[in-house]
């Protein structure tokens, strides 16, 4: 058994190595996912739909037995053969044609719905285990910095009493950071598993991720035709369209064709006796209830332009929404840029400045003034992870309302 869990271990670190990338877990969803795959197969179901669709339906074949003769002039009527074939009109059969075409678009585009929203929501999940790892580092550094400013406070400040209190603040902070700490370690394997679960990959434990890309300027455009929602809400008013021209290929009537033989035994000597008795026929489907015709066409017609409304209303909420988007994409890239290239760096000429103080001019320590700065520092440094996050989510939204290709 422990020979089988460390086979185990050793092929799960050949297959995903210690560290993962975003192209990898994207990979792995568009290769493995269950959801996708399904979505697949009902696109291959409705190919096959489609292409049994536009011919005329199968002949019938008839074939008749008396149980006892009938007698004619010519002879007994014993048995008869027939076979039929309908026409209904050719609008109709081009109408459901084009009906199992419209299933097949509307199915393709439920296949790229569900790819971009899996890869979206996958993106999303990534940059928040990115933000958790990240912070973890960031609460490390800062504990490791405030046990630094710690032991230099106590050898300063050993022989007085009356410094002792902030010593303890100091050590509170580092408790409270060292909090922190155990609560994201003990996340981070659920972070993990909900990471796996929408790669759909399995590891036996969690692992660092690889994503180096820089926060830059970005310029995006929206084209509403490219949209999924509004695709989706076109190919349902397509449908409509096509309902409504086969309900109105009920206004011409159905023809049905047959052709029927008797067979007839002779019983004289008549010459004309035992001739079988054959008949062509051609059907007409009357259209009585053209009002129900007209109903079915309506309710078609309506429901069309209520897609129309709703596309309409699809739009202007997906507007709304890039613009906020937009708005997320570049404060928190002025934000992260502020932070990163301003605030941190004077706050950390800040703290170097105390500690030259004390070390060249052997002036005291400005504790208030340390740590509220130890603070800032952390505050900073995790804002700037965090606006991070918001940017790539930002970009990762931006991207699946423009219905970009799946960037690996």
């Amino acid at each position: 058994m422990k020979l089988l869990i460390l086979l185990f271990c050793i092929v799960n670190s050949l297959i995903y190595g210690d560290t993962i990338t975003l192209s990898f877990l994207k990979e792995q969803l568009i290769k493995n996912h269950i959801s996708l795959q399904s979505a697949s197969l009902q696109l291959e179901s409705a190919k096959h739909t489609a292409k049994s669709e536009g011919f005329l339906p199968n002949p019938m074949l008839k074939f008749g037995l008396f149980p006892k003769a009938i007698s004619t002039k010519n002879g007994d009527l014993k048995s008869k053969v027939s076979i039929s074939q309908k026409l209904p009109p050719k609008s109709q059969r081009l109408s459901k044609k084009r009906l199992a075409n419209n299933a097949v678009d509307i199915q393709k585009l439920i296949v790229q719905k569900t790819l971009q929203d899996l890869l979206l929501e996958l993106e999303l999940q990534f940059f928040e285990y990115k933000f958790h790892l990240d912070k973890k580092s960031l609460l490390t550094d800062n504990l490791s910095l405030i046990n630094s400013w710690e032991k230099l406070w106590e050898t300063h400040y050993s022989h007085h009493n009356f410094q002792y209190q902030r010593l303890i603040q100091l050590q509170l902070d580092a408790r409270e950071v060292q909090d922190q700490i155990r609560s994201i370690d003990e996340q981070t394997p659920i972070l993990f598993e909900q990471l796996q679960q929408l790669a759909w990959i399995k590891s036996s434990k969690p692992k660092k991720l690889t994503f180096k890309k820089e926060v830059r300027d970005d310029h995006f455009n929206l084209d509403l035709s490219k949209n999924l929602q509004i695709q989706m809400i076109q190919a349902q008013a397509d449908v409509k369209q096509s309902q409504m021209k086969f309900e109105q290929s009920f206004y011409k009537p159905n023809f049905t064709l047959a052709s029927e033989w008797n067979q007839i035994d002779a019983n004289s000597n008549n010459p004309n006796q035992g001739d079988d008795a054959w008949m062509i026929s051609l059907g007409v489907d009357l259209v009585l209830n053209k009002r129900q015709v007209q109903n079915k066409v309506q309710s078609k017609k309506l429901a069309f332009m209520a897609l129309q409304k709703a596309k309409l209303y699809k739009s202007r909420q997906i507007q709304i929404e890039w613009k906020k988007l937009i708005f997320q994409l570049n404060d928190s890239r002025a934000r992260y840029r502020l932070i990163k290239d301003d605030l941190i760096p004077r706050t950390r000429e800040a703290l170097d400045s105390i500690q030259t103080n004390y070390l060249t001019q052997s002036k005291g320590i400005d504790f208030f003034s340390l740590l509220s700065h130890l603070r800032k520092l952390l505050s900073l440094s995790l804002q700037m992870q965090n606006q991070y996050k918001i940017y790539f989510q930002s970009k990762a939204k931006i991207k699946h309302l423009q219905n970009n290709e799946v960037d690996l």
